[in-house]
């Protein structure tokens, strides 16, 4: 009888000894599938870059590819491991690699200033609603706001775009609100943001420092008499209009202080905040502008500067 016994235990199907498998549910499955596909996409897109230079439309393509994939990570998955969130760490950190490789090489490109727009806003939105995780939709609004400026700068004023570069401003003054990391809306330095975007966002954004923008310094024996005439002209323009954003930046620094007296959490109106974002925007458009030599697009960043300064006077009084 025990060798029976033993001899059936050994023919028994061995699953039933085995441990019960942990419930994952369909959604957290599919999202975590979706998810290494997407971050296998980003190697070979990165990887890329290295073999060769693509063109603008393929750069667009690409970003478009993108948004496709960050769409497929739409399934509403719950109780998600620390794997699943380092997961997706890794696919922020590399789709803000590649983005910032496409804006770099192709900066004066208007199809993929627009694209890049598109891709950034996405992925901010994505962030900030389906899969909440507030660095990755900062540094998605981040520059989204900064990609919309330069296709209004393409594009003449009142057209479809100014509703983009309005959203995301809108955007970036909410999320940065709602994180208490500062009290108002700044722009991040070049340098943070080039080792930001290479690297998991575990940072929280920094408040960079209040102060004006300087004029950039030209080698003016590399200019054409065009660009000198230029040149001499937009100068005084420039520390004018860079004098006035400064002024209300501190105007407006001061204001939110005084709301913060009043009570703890009390900050600027967002929409002034998200006015005054795209007011410094335009002024450090302008400043790279002209260190590109590009006057002439520098004196309309200038303009725009001015003008979304103007409509902060009934807030500074400047």
């Amino acid at each position: 009888m025990r060798s029976f016994a033993l001899g059936l235990l050994l023919i028994l199907p061995a699953r039933i000894f085995a441990t019960p498998e942990v419930y994952e549910p369909a959604a957290q499955r599919e999202w975590r599938q979706q998810g290494e596909v997407l971050r296998n996409e980003l190697r070979a897109m990165n990887a890329r870059w290295v073999s060769g230079q693509l063109s603008s439309r393929e750069v667009v393509l690409e970003s478009e590819r993108l948004r496709a994939g960050f769409d497929r990570l739409s399934a509403d998955a719950r109780d998600l491991t620390p794997a699943d969130y380092a997961l997706n760490r890794e696919l922020a950190s590399q789709s803000f690699s590649w983005l910032a490789r496409a804006g770099s090489r192709f900066r004066a490109d208007a199809t993929v200033a627009q694209a890049l727009m598109q891709t950034y806003g996405f992925i901010g939105d994505f962030y900030h609603g389906r899969f909440p995780y507030p660095n990755g939709a900062w540094f998605a609004y981040v520059d989204a706001t900064r990609w919309a400026r330069a296709v209004v700068l393409n594009n003449q004023r009142g057209s479809a775009f100014e509703r983009d570069l309005e959203r995301f401003a809108l955007a970036w003054a909410t999320v940065a609100y709602a994180s208490g990391s500062f009290a108002f809306p700044s722009a991040p330095s070049a340098d943070f943001l080039q080792s930001a975007r290479s690297a998991p966002l575990e940072p929280e954004p920094p408040r960079t420092d209040l102060k004006p923008v300087a004029l950039p310094a030209i080698e003016q024996a590399k200019l054409d008499a065009t660009q000198k005439a230029q040149w001499v002209e937009i100068q005084p323009r420039f520390r004018q209009v860079s004098a006035s954003v400064y002024q209300a930046r501190q105007l407006l620094e001061d204001l939110s202080h005084r709301l913060r007296q009043q009570q703890p959490n009390a900050t600027l109106n967002v929409q002034d905040a998200a006015t005054a974002i795209k007011m410094q925007g335009f002024l450090d458009d302008a400043a790279e502008l002209v260190r590109a030599a590009q006057f002439e697009k520098a004196a309309e960043a200038l303009e725009r500067a001015d003008y979304e300064r103007g409509r902060l006077k009934r807030v500074t009084g400047q």
